[in-house]
This record gives structure tokens, sequence and C-alpha cells, in this order.
């Protein structure tokens, strides 16, 4: 493989697909890329919901960061620079409950520090 070192005339755009988990899962993921670089990834559950978000600075980690649970609530929310989580950046944990409605799981709320 050569490696293109022009980079003015490198790919400005919008790259979707999708992916397969080791569990099996598909999930859909569309990249945004501007003179080559990756600047924005987007992932999706088979079901249309939103698993991801990350912000990318020439290929590096850089800006905001986001993960979520399947039922909508955020996971992790942070901000990143240069690659490292920089600041107050939170995690969100949730209730987990059986159908039955009895109370399987409880996570308590969490914050972190970098």
């Amino acid at each position: 493989m050569k490696l293109e070192r022009n980079y003015n005339s490198a790919f400005s755009g919008f790259a979707k697909g999708y992916i397969r988990s080791q569990q099996g899962e598909f999930f859909r993921v569309l990249l945004e890329v501007k003179n080559g670089w990756v600047v924005t990834k987007k992932v999706w559950d088979n079901k249309g919901r939103k698993k991801i978000l990350r912000s990318y600075s020439r290929g590096v980690l850089d800006g905001r960061y986001i993960d979520w649970y399947p039922n909508g609530n955020r996971k992790l929310d942070g901000l990143a620079m240069d690659g490292e989580k920089k600041g107050c950046g939170r995690m969100v944990r949730q209730t987990e409950f059986l159908k039955s409605g009895t109370q399987m799981e409880k996570r308590q709320s969490s914050r972190f520090l970098n």
C-alpha cells in the first residue's frame, strides 16, 4: 500500500457502513472525514438507537465523547484534548429492573475527574 502525501486532494465527506460485534450484534457507523482525517464518529445499534459519539482532530480523540445505554440515557459524557480525557466528565449509571418489576441491580451515579 502506498501512502498518499498530497493532503490537498484528500477525501472529505461521509463514510458509512456496518460493523459486527464479537457477540454478533450489528451496528451502523457514520464517519465524517475532512482532508483525509476522521473528525466525527457516530454509531447506532440495529434498532437505530444512539450508542457512541466521538470527536477527533487529525485522527486523535479531541472534543466531545458520549456513550448511551440502550434506553437512551447517557452512560458516559465528557471532553478530550489531544487524545486525553480532560476536566470534568461524568459516568451516568442506570437502575435496571426484571420484567416482573422487582429490582435486579441498582447502580449509583458517579462522576470522574481526569
